[in-house]
């Protein structure tokens, strides 16, 4: 080989070395797109998995780091935005959306998107731009000709509002739409004559349309000709009688004529029609439970849900507004049953177990309480008011093991709740006392002085109990001190200081007080320990005549009554 051909070998071996670099480098840059392609994919499908969860923060997150794996990816864009619409959050989504349109000019739903943000975001120019757009680049979407209308409307740019309905109008023809905003149109131009043209023009285009006359009639009531509006919707109703918004239109009418017998007759029609919405009904009738000014207006409330029950027999709403009527006016038996009725139909909605139960406290059947009670704790055992009640209501039946069950429970699910938890304490220290638990009484007791150390009722039965059972005297003393310092006239807390007293040997001070509250109290109990205080201050008759009364009135005396009366003495 010559040194020409050596030369030219060489330079080809390099041509040759420079292409096999240049390919691998492109195969590897390649693979290096196709990885992060595939890692960008594999994020959107875990961002989408997320966001049907509706775990929206983590697919928000998500989103952002597949547009991070992969700048181009204009479906990401598409549904950040798309999350941030639903969050209200218009301007973030914004941003969001253009950026998808930019990547991908030739998805329609990409510029829809973007002209509803920009509408949202009261971008009015920009809005109409897209639509614009919209129909330019997409055949059949000339619909959007209304859009943009409504947009020229808003901007008070009539005529052009005019030139896109008749635009909208040439390629799909006439529309209740077109004839509403153009009637729109004329009123904010103060072309009163126009608007009431377009409103006939619409009913002659829509004869079989109740929206028509029935727009019409609400615009000749905004124009104060309340006398054509009458025979329009007298109209309407004999062509659609089952047009209840109609007949409640007509009603307005009536009461401002003062004819309050033909309103309420139209009100009774709307009412009795199953297609006029509960929630309309019960929102008229809601109006009556404000206060009632006269007998006529409660009875005119109950007649109205008496409608919307017959009306709608199924939903619970309809007794339900009828209980709360009946609340109003105190009738609480049949208020609760209503609302049992409802709870039949509708047994997890809190609030009619809520109004039941209060209702039971309010007439103090404490049957029906615990019953009741019982049901909704159930139900929701996360709600410890139910349990509280529960527990209080088996206390003052004196079913104390039921009663500790509630209240432990009500302990359990209401930490944050300091008041309620008061009151558990309290109580606790009442039915575990009458279990003969002393020590977990004491302790309930203890633990609710920590939190109110002036409570009436625990330094009242706290120290009492102390007393009956002799234990811990000196303590007793000290609380039944302390509570008739507090109230120093109530005669069950007199009562207590003076057993406690004579409990503890002191005689003379317990008849002090003793003798205070007899005075002014009915109580068989308080006549006995008076009449035991003076039997050990050796008035014999006089304790037997505070023991003949205490039998009189006979509440809560004790087993041991009968034998002091046979032998006239303690």
């Amino acid at each position: 080989m010559n040194e020409t051909s050596s030369s030219v070998g060489f330079a080809l071996l390099l041509v040759l070395c420079f292409i096999t670099q240049t390919l691998s480098g492109q195969t590897l840059k390649f693979e290096k797109e196709k990885n992060k392609s595939i890692e960008a994919q594999s994020i959107f499908i875990d961002a989408t998995k997320a966001e049907i969860l509706q775990n929206t923060k983590e697919a928000i997150t998500l989103y952002q780091k597949s547009i991070l794996a992969d700048p181009k990816n204009d479906a990401a864009y598409y549904r950040l935005a798309d999350i941030f619409i639903k969050q209200n959050q218009f301007f973030e989504a914004l941003s969001y959306a253009r950026k998808a349109v930019e990547l991908d000019e030739k998805n329609q739903y990409y510029w829809v998107q973007l002209a509803q943000i920009q509408e949202l975001n009261s971008e009015t120019k920009g809005a109409i731009k897209s639509y614009e757009q919209i129909i330019k680049r997409f055949e059949g979407n000339d619909m959007y000709h209304l859009s943009i209308a409504q947009l020229y409307l808003k901007n008070k740019e009539y005529k052009s509002a005019r030139k896109q309905l008749d635009k909208a109008e040439k390629a799909l023809g006439s529309s209740p739409e077109l004839f509403q905003v153009r009637q729109k149109i004329y009123l904010q131009e103060g072309k009163n004559d126009k608007a009431k043209e377009e409103g006939k023009r619409w009913i002659e285009a829509f004869p079989n349309d109740p929206q028509s006359r029935f727009s019409y009639a609400q615009f000749l009531i905004n124009n104060k000709e309340n006398k054509e509006a009458k025979m329009v919707l007298e109209e309407l109703l004999t062509l659609f009688p089952g047009f209840p918004a109609a007949n409640l239109m007509l009603a307005d009418i009536y009461i401002n004529e003062k004819d309050e017998p033909n309103a309420d007759l139209q009100i009774e029609k709307a009412f009795l029609n199953p297609e006029l919405p509960i929630a309309a009904k019960i929102d008229l009738v809601a109006s009556y439970l404000s206060g009632f000014g006269s007998k006529k207006e409660e009875d005119r409330a109950i007649k109205l849900s008496d409608l919307i029950i017959q009306a709608h027999p199924q939903d619970p709403k309809g007794y339900i507004v009828k209980g709360d009527i009946y609340n109003k006016l105190n009738k609480k038996k049949e208020a609760r049953d209503l609302f049992i009725f409802a709870k039949s139909k509708d047994k997890n909605n809190f609030g009619l177990w809520e109004q039941i139960v209060l209702i039971d406290l309010n007439m103090n059947e404490i049957d029906s309480l615990v019953k009741h009670t019982e049901e909704a704790k159930t139900l929701f055992p996360n709600t410890p008011s139910f349990s509280f009640y529960n527990g209080m209501s088996n206390l003052m039946r004196k079913d104390y093991s039921k009663a500790v069950e509630g209240l432990e429970q009500a302990k359990r699910i209401s930490l944050d709740n300091k008041d309620m938890q008061l009151e558990i304490y309290s109580q606790l220290g009442d039915a575990y006392f009458n279990l003969k638990d002393i020590e977990k009484s004491n302790q309930a007791f203890d633990e609710a002085l920590r939190m109110d150390s002036n409570n009436a009722h625990v330094l009242n039965n706290y120290s009492y109990f102390l007393s009956l059972d002799k234990i811990n005297l000196a303590k007793a003393l000290k609380m039944s001190t302390k509570l008739i310092n507090l109230f120093p006239n109530d005669p069950t807390y007199l009562d207590t200081h003076g057993w406690v007293l004579f409990q503890n040997g002191d005689f003379p001070s317990a008849l002090i007080y003793l003798e205070k509250a007899a005075k002014i109290s009915n109580s068989g109990v308080i006549w006995e320990h008076y009449g035991d205080a003076l039997s050990k201050m050796s008035r014999q008759t006089e304790a037997v005549d505070a023991w003949k009364r205490a039998k009189e009135l006979g509440n809560e005396t004790s087993e041991q009554l009968e034998k002091k009366l046979k032998e006239k003495r303690l």
